[in-house]
Parts: structure tokens; C-alpha cells; sequence
């Protein structure tokens, strides 16, 4: 009884364990957070992989990137742009020139809400495999989506 026991707990364990999506955290921008918001269950479900962003804005996820806060940040303008944004936080909050000698790696991500606005994933080096696939389901998802210029809307 007590093996049963035992094999019955392992086996549940074994189980969750399988279905369990890979948690990957990153910080970004605002609007992002509310752009991938809706589209974290079906990431979810099709990848497996648990997309959570905190939404604290370009400049502070840049700045946390590029000083190895955070693994990712998830931003809305181009890779010129949130770096600037960082290095004037830096200057602001705390007079100091942000050295950012990191290699970045910026990876867009489709047009993901009605308003056509940017979104990419900026991390240093390589994307981990999550992001990945996270990118590759967000393409594939958007790319069969017909857009207002393709059905002739103006």
C-alpha cells in the first residue's frame, strides 16, 4: 500500500511537472505589457512558455538590462532610442554616464494590436530559447491575420 502510495505522488509530480510552462520574466515597457497581455494563454498554451512582463517602462528596463537586473527587456521603440532612454535615467536618478558596452541583441516581435506600434524583445548576447519561441508564435499567429491595407481598408 504504501509503494502505491508513493508511485501514485510520483507520478502526479512527474505529471505537473510536464505540463508546466516555462516561467520567463522580463521588464518593459508599459504599452507592452498591455499589447502581450492577451496573448499570454494562448503562449501559454501553444508553447509553453509563461511570458510575464512588469511593466515599469523602456528607460528602467533598459537600465536594469543592460546592469543584469533582468534577463529581458520587452520594449516599443527602436534599440537607439530605449539605449538613450536608459542613459538619461541613469543621468537623472543618479548623475552618472551609463557605460553600455553589452552586446545587445534586439529581436522585433509582429504587429501585435490594432495600432501597428513596434514591440521587440532586447537582451544581451543570444535570446534564450523561450524567447525564441515565444517570437515564433506571436509571427505565426500574426502573419495569417489579414491587416486594414490588405482587406482594402484605408
Amino acid at each position: 500500500m504504501k509503494i502505491a502510495r508513493i508511485a501514485a505522488c510520483l507520478a502526479a509530480l512527474l505529471a505537473s511537472s510536464a505540463f508546466a510552462a516555462d516561467r520567463l520574466e522580463a521588464e518593459g515597457a508599459t504599452s507592452a505589457y498591455y499589447m502581450l497581455k492577451p496573448h499570454a494563454a494562448g503562449l501559454r498554451e501553444k508553447t509553453g512558455v509563461d511570458l510575464v512582463v512588469s511593466p515599469v517602462g523602456t528607460a528602467r528596463a533598459m537600465l536594469d538590462l543592460i546592469e543584469g537586473r533582468t534577463a529581458a527587456a520587452v520594449v516599443t521603440a527602436p534599440l537607439a532610442d530605449a539605449v538613450e532612454a536608459a542613459r538619461a535615467l541613469a543621468w537623472s536618478e543618479q548623475g552618472r554616464v551609463l557605460d553600455s558596452k553589452a552586446k545587445l541583441t534586439y529581436t522585433p516581435l509582429p504587429a501585435i494590436d490594432a495600432s501597428g506600434r513596434m514591440l521587440a524583445i532586447v537582451t544581451v548576447g543570444a535570446p534564450p530559447q523561450q524567447f525564441v519561441r515565444t517570437v515564433d508564435y506571436l509571427a505565426t499567429a500574426y502573419r495569417a491575420r489579414p491587416t486594414a491595407l490588405a482587406e482594402g481598408k484605408r
